[in-house]
């Protein structure tokens, strides 16, 4: 019986990091576009400026004037000013699809990252995959990010799990708060979705918070959220162990999580991480790894 028991879980934990993996290649569709489309319009240009190069030296031949010199050497500039955006663009991209590839594997190596870029990252994979189930979705994503919050240690796809995982749930929040007001009498007159990320240098470590101002959770059940299996979504929307296994992750990486609410009207996660995990806590496997079969 624990045997059976045992194995229904595992298939409960995969079908909940399928889910993750579509959420998050539903989001990657969407977030690609854009850097993609910096490259098809920049390569073009560059194109265009390198026939116009062409046709210069042509008219010009060996003799060329100082006024041609200061146009070689403005479209030169105008050609390298484009290769990097292509180049910049281009691992933007890069990024994105690895992000894609990590989530379907086990948990990767403790590496040094900078947390306002992994959170901006997952937090745009949220919102692009809530955008692309739902064409009525509404949401004004705002960013607080500490410019000097440096580098820590981390595992960043598990990680990065917990933010699009908590991202999203936030996103949920105000989607179905603004379907609620809509069947009202006053209708969602004067609301306006929102989710604040921010996050803040801490003495010993970083403060990462997740606000949304969605439907709020009860005071009696928030300290039910985090357990396997609790979900106030129905059947067919989540397993209940997002919140769970998140919080494995982040006592993983040595952190803590806190929830502040108010029912109707506002949740913020707050997760805290040391600037490096416990010794103890490093030399063990990621408790994503452990959760997760490969």
């Amino acid at each position: 019986m624990l045997e059976d028991l045992r194995r229904a879980q595992d298939q409960i934990v995969v079908r909940e990091k399928l889910a993750a993996l579509g959420q998050l290649t539903a989001g990657v569709a969407h977030e690609i576009r854009n850097p993609l489309n910096f490259v098809k319009n920049f390569s073009e240009s560059s194109a265009e400026l390198l026939q116009e190069l062409g046709e210069t030296f042509e008219e010009v031949g060996d003799g060329l004037s100082e006024d041609h010199r200061g146009l070689i050497g403005e479209i030169t500039t105008d050609l390298n000013d484009n290769l990097e955006r292509i180049r910049s663009h281009g691992e933007r991209a890069d990024r994105i699809v690895q992000d894609m590839l990590m989530m379907g594997r086990d948990s990767g190596e403790w590496q040094s990252f900078d947390i306002n870029r992994l959170l901006d990252e997952h937090a745009r994979l949220a919102y692009h995959s809530a955008r692309a189930s739902d064409p009525d979705f509404q949401l004004d994503l705002q960013q607080e990010l500490d410019p000097d919050i440096g580098e820590i240690t981390v595992i960043p796809q598990d990680l990065g799990r917990v933010f699009l995982n908590m991202v999203g749930n936030a996103c949920d929040a105000t989607d179905e708060k603004r379907r609620t007001l809509a069947e009202s009498p006053d209708g969602a007159a004067g609301y306006s979705p929102t989710v604040r990320l921010s996050t803040k240098r801490l003495d010993d470590g970083v403060e990462v918070r997740i606000y949304d101002n969605g439907h709020g959770v009860p005071q009696e059940i928030i300290d039910q959220i985090f357990n396997p299996f609790f979900t106030t979504k129905p059947t067919n929307r989540g397993t209940g162990l997002g919140l769970a296994i998140s919080s494995d992750i982040v006592r993983t990486h040595g952190g803590t999580i806190r929830v502040e609410s108010e029912p109707g009207e506002f949740t913020e996660m707050i997760v805290t991480l040391p600037l490096a995990p416990p010794e103890e806590v490093a030399s063990e496997p990621s408790a994503a790894s452990e959760a997760v079969p490969g």
